[in-house]
């Protein structure tokens, strides 16, 4: 972390103020020319700064980091905090995700129904805006408390009316998840909603077997594989759709994020043409951790990005990439806050 004091009346010092705290910054490209002893194209009269002081307006720090930099000769002089951190590893080698504490809760006495509805309805009423698996589960919550009963003020409220509430399956499937943990469901409602659960599992089944017809994987390879994309399988009936970065604005990713991302780009799941693609240095089960913790390094410019392009996708790579614990990541987010994309860009030998 770095402290960068500016020279009084110059052009840096107009434009940000007397100093600028954060981390000199090297997109991927930079960084190989560099470790290559290479410094052709690249401008030594700046240096690109990932800021990281309080307040600091989010335009200015965009363009320190990806676009015109700061100029050498703007710097009136430095001082910075020398700290390493050691790398930490699984024993089987994977990296493990930084800043991440797990602490054991004994959740045996709450009314997790209660405070999951209470949770996102206190979400509404802060104007965030919900994802629609959020809207569903908090309509099956209510129509299960309420004996199936719902104001058409509050469906409406969240984009529903009779018709496609009672179509929606997801709602359904919140309804008898809800009542299953209140109460024993009766025989019928239990056939309801094992037939509900079969025809997800059966579609999460489609999408999987879609991605591996478009990865062009052998016989021999999925034969070889069977194991993982058994585990694949598994990690899938239990998968929901998680808001990954909270805000007014959600970030969240659903079951088309996580196969196209497991699939392409978890190593033991990586067939056909994605075997070419780089796979992420941790554990499968560190993948949402790792997202969580990416999301975050960018938060302050996708908040800008949609309030001043609510309708375009969110995109950082290439040059604008990620950098995380060594790594450098590529993210596309549609406009509905969805993750679309998200793979690392170098592995462990850059």
């Amino acid at each position: 972390m770095t402290t960068f004091e500016l020279k009084n009346g110059s052009e840096s010092y107009e434009r940000y103020g007397e100093s600028i705290t954060g981390i000199v910054y090297y997109d991927l490209a930079t960084l190989k020319k560099l470790r290559n002893n290479d410094t052709s194209d690249i401008d030594l009269s700046t240096v690109k700064i990932d800021v990281k002081s309080s307040g600091f307006p989010v335009q200015h720090a965009k363009e320190l980091k990806y676009q015109s930099g700061l100029k050498l000769s703007d710097i009136k002089s430095f001082s910075f905090l020398a700290c390493h951190r050691e790398e930490e590893r699984h024993e089987s080698g994977e990296k493990k995700v930084p800043n991440i504490i797990e602490i054991e809760v004994d959740c045996s006495n709450i009314d997790v129904v209660a405070l999951r509805k209470g949770y996102l309805l206190q979400k509404h009423n802060d104007g965030i805006d919900l994802i629609n698996y959020e809207k569903e589960e908090l309509i099956g919550i209510l129509l299960a408390l309420r004996n199936g009963r719902i104001d058409s003020r509050i469906l409406n409220e969240f984009g529903f009316n009779e018709k496609t509430c009672k179509e929606n399956m997801n709602v359904w499937h919140h309804v008898y998840k809800t009542k299953e943990i209140k109460c024993p469901l009766s025989d019928e409602e239990k056939k309801k909603y094992d037939d509900i659960k079969a025809i997800k599992s059966m579609q999460s089944m489609g999408k999987l077997l879609q991605e591996i017809i478009e990865s062009r994987a052998t016989k021999e390879e999925i034969t070889k594989n069977l194991q993982p994309l058994q585990q694949m399988i598994q990690a899938l009936q239990a998968f929901e759709p998680t808001v990954l970065l909270h805000g007014k604005k959600q970030i969240y990713w659903d079951e088309d994020s996580y196969i196209h991302i497991a699939m392409r780009h978890l190593r033991s799941l990586q067939l056909g043409k994605s075997k070419e693609k780089t796979p992420f240095s941790y554990k499968p089960a560190d993948t949402k951790s790792l997202l969580e913790q990416v999301l975050r390094q960018i938060k302050d410019e996708y908040e800008v990005h949609i309030s001043e392009n609510p309708d375009k996708t969110f995109y950082r790579g290439g040059r604008m990439a990620v950098m995380f614990n060594g790594n450098y990541y590529q993210i596309r987010i549609a406009p509905n806050g969805r993750v679309e994309q998200f793979h690392a860009l170098n592995d462990e030998s850059d």
